[in-house]
């Protein structure tokens, strides 16, 4: 099965007379039936990085191969790549089933199956302007397998739809996950998305991949507080090491590893609640450091209390203060 493989992928776009760097040196590889998601800030660079690897883009330096073969300077129809964007890009004077047949090489047969398996059987005769947002994402998926790709790029599929819509959208790419053997490689922005399909998580920020690896590690031990910064909802804590006894570092904490309590080693004063469901989010100050608490919600403080907060140790990082790097 096909892999993909890109290396020291350099992009340059001109800003006026300046030219503005886009994707610094970016590595990364896919294997075969693996899902890497690509996080960042809006401006990171994702868009540019799905371009450059499906031939929209000509990269300034660097390589790309797919099993091995390299493909850099490959027209796109001559890469084996799917891609599918935040917009959908079917014809929308067309039903959902003329835009699935413009695509498909083996026939109805495949057609039903795959529109089976997406649960778009039933909008195949819709002209495509008529039907949802997360309609035209799962035909636009299902398109793309009906290509037969060797590898499938996805854009931001989640990024026009509302909550209902995007949890349903998640579940159709396990099932492209489960039929597809080769390569996917998705950006976002929205690290819940990246990490409920993700084999592999890299987080690219202002161009350069910051961090690569396995979800759950990259989440708990951000490499530094770039990424510490960027990933959760609230992002992690980063606070003068000198709040914990750390005198020389940043400290960071995640808002779920801290709990509210009455001998707490830390003594705050609520500033802020936020209503997040069941949870709530707590601001206090512990003079000019603020500090985010995810709580209980049916046990949240008052604003204006002073509570205390406990943590154990060990869900504590340090970081360096000058370089920001993990120690």
């Amino acid at each position: 099965m096909p892999t993909l493989e890109a290396h020291d992928i350099t992009k340059t776009f001109r800003a006026g007379r300046a030219l503005r760097l886009v994707l610094d040196r970016v590595s990364l590889d896919v294997d075969a039936g693996q899902t890497l998601a690509v996080v960042g800030p809006s401006g990171a660079g994702k868009t540019t990085l799905l371009r450059v690897l499906c031939g929209l883009e000509a990269a300034d330096a660097g390589r790309i191969a797919i099993n091995g073969d390299e493909v850099t300077h490959r027209m796109p129809q001559r890469r084996a790549i799917a891609l599918v964007t935040q917009n959908d890009a079917l014809l929308p004077h067309l039903s959902i089933d003329d835009n699935l047949r413009l695509v498909a090489r083996n026939g109805m047969h495949r057609i039903d199956a795959v529109s089976a398996m997406l649960h778009v059987n039933a909008i195949r005769k819709q002209k495509t302007r008529t039907v949802s947002g997360g309609e035209r994402q799962r035909a636009s998926l299902a398109r793309a397998l009906l290509a037969d790709p060797s590898v499938l790029l996805l854009d931001e599929p989640f990024a026009h739809l509302d909550p209902p819509l995007r949890a349903v959208v998640r579940r159709s790419l396990f099932d492209v996950r489960s039929s597809f053997g080769g390569p996917m490689l998705l950006v976002t922005h929205d690290h819940l998305d990246a990490m409920a399909v993700a084999t592999r998580l890299a987080v690219l920020i202002d161009g350069r991949i910051e961090q690569i690896g396995e979800p759950h590690i990259v989440f708990e031990r951000p490499a530094n507080v770039r990424v510490a910064a960027f990933l959760g909802v609230p992002a992690m804590n980063l606070l003068p090491g000198e709040t914990f006894a750390m005198p020389g570092c940043i400290v960071g904490i995640r808002p779920e590893r801290i709990a509210l309590a009455s001998d707490g080693a830390i003594r705050v004063r609520i500033e802020r609640i936020e209503r997040a469901g069941s949870d709530a989010l707590v601001t206090g100050r512990d003079g000019g450091v603020a500090i985010t608490v995810r709580v209980d919600a049916a046990a949240m403080p008052r604003v204006g209390e002073t509570v205390g907060l406990a943590f154990d140790a060990s869900a504590l990082l340090r970081f360096d203060r000058e370089s920001g790097e993990a120690l």
